[in-house]
């Protein structure tokens, strides 16, 4: 089995609305524009389809920032654009938003997210759901939303209480089979270098996810929020242990994650793909 997964393609369409002129999307736009925009390359798009349509996944998931402000116009744009990608593996296409997608509390940006999270993972779930269990006989995977609108100075998520005693139930239950558990969230838990992020771009509460995955009770996380691939590996743990793996960002850095399963769930590899610019 093999799922391809990649991140944070940030899209940055200029909001229609003149409300974004007075909330964070005013400095998201800026930010985006003056800075962002420069480094991106949306190029990576239509070369990462035809790289990933080359290695035949199983499963393709996205781990957030479709936009940058989280605008009506972004996701619409996003949705259109993810389309073939969700084709070409049948709909088995996983999405879960991050802090540029759960932007602002503005109601018109809200309802164009859900709507995306709702098309995107196939109407499996109610749109405003705080995660999401997926059980498959080759594969379980957990989506744990953990972006809320946040002040301009911060970037970070949290994990609420109901979604943590959640994760503990699946990840602690015995197991069905030999199905690898993989959870999608879109913030890590730790840098490369295992040390938490700062306060104001880490996931907050997430203790017990770093207990899960340094306790085997699961098999790998797949994340975004950092724009530069990497993988952690707990100290205590071998290279056939549990994985935090982060895709980078496909359109700013040009970089996806294959990661195939074999028969049993400790039979696994990862390769991070790099595309070249033009």
């Amino acid at each position: 089995m093999r799922i391809i997964h990649f991140s944070d393609i940030h899209l940055g369409l200029l909001p229609h609305s003149a409300s974004f002129l007075l909330d964070k999307r005013l400095f998201g736009t800026l930010n985006h524009w003056l800075l962002r925009r420069r480094k991106q390359n949306l190029e990576y798009l239509d070369r990462a389809l035809a790289a990933m349509q080359a290695l035949k996944p199983d499963w393709i998931v996205c781990t957030g920032d479709l936009g940058s402000v989280g605008s009506p116009e972004e996701f619409h744009h996003a949705v259109a654009l993810l389309q073939p990608f969700r084709k070409l593996v049948d709909g088995r296409f996983l999405f879960v938003p991050g802090n540029h997608d759960v932007y602002v509390r503005n109601k018109a940006c809200q309802q164009a997210l859900k709507r995306a999270f709702h098309e995107l993972n196939g109407g499996r779930w109610a749109a405003d759901v705080s995660y999401a269990l997926l059980q498959q006989e080759d594969v379980e995977f957990f989506l744990a939303m953990a972006a809320h609108p946040l002040p301009i100075w911060m970037s970070s998520g949290r994990l609420t209480h109901e979604l943590m005693d959640a994760f503990r139930d699946w990840s602690q239950a015995p197991r069905r089979s030999t199905a690898p558990r993989i959870l999608l969230c879109h913030f890590p838990v730790r840098t490369r270098n295992g040390a938490p992020l700062a306060a104001r771009r880490r996931c907050h509460n997430a203790n017990g996810i770093v207990k899960a995955l340094e306790h085997h009770d699961i098999d790998c996380m797949l994340c975004g929020h950092i724009h530069r691939p990497f993988a952690w590996m707990p100290q205590n743990t071998n290279e056939k242990s549990p994985i935090q793996l982060c895709a980078g960002s496909l359109t700013l850095t040009g970089t996806f994650l294959a990661l195939d399963y074999g028969n049993d769930k400790s039979d696994f590899s990862w390769k991070f793909h790099h595309l070249s610019p033009s």
